[in-house]
């Protein structure tokens, strides 16, 4: 694979939700799985929807995945919608770094509200995207 054609592969898992301290707020748990061949460092985290959202930046340290391994965040989200609710368009949004380069990483979810009101958010895909760096900012 040409080096302009590789990219950061991970496989994004969503685990339990938990209620926060106060109402309509969720600790959401995320397994990152690096399927690549370089360490992958993510450096923020954002859910991003108005029903379903977090503020940023969600992360108090950079989360270090070596390559072929895992690595668990969790962010603080916003919502309150009633049982049964299905959203269709919330976005995870990592930026990290990865072989010297900076990416960002979107996650699409569904994120589907259990009876008792409690989010399921499920990943159904995820691209990469490199952020530029302006020429005269290059190395």
């Amino acid at each position: 694979m040409s080096p302009e054609a590789e990219q950061p592969r991970v496989l994004i898992e969503p685990g339990p939700c938990r209620p926060g301290t106060e109402h309509g707020e969720w600790l959401t748990s995320w397994r990152i799985r690096n399927l690549s061949a370089h360490r992958l460092d993510v450096q923020a985290a954002r859910l991003l929807f108005d029903r379903f959202r977090s503020s940023e930046p969600n992360l108090a340290a950079s989360v270090r995945i070596g390559a072929g391994a895992s690595g668990d965040l969790e962010i603080k989200a916003r919502c309150a919608e009633p049982a049964g609710t299905v959203l269709k368009s919330p976005f995870l949004i990592l930026v990290v770094r990865w072989h010297d380069q900076d990416w960002r990483l979107f996650c699409r979810l569904r994120v589907e509200f259990d009876d008792d009101s409690t989010p399921r958010p499920i990943c159904e895909a995820v691209t990469a995207q490199a952020i530029a760096v302006p020429e005269g900012q290059r190395e």
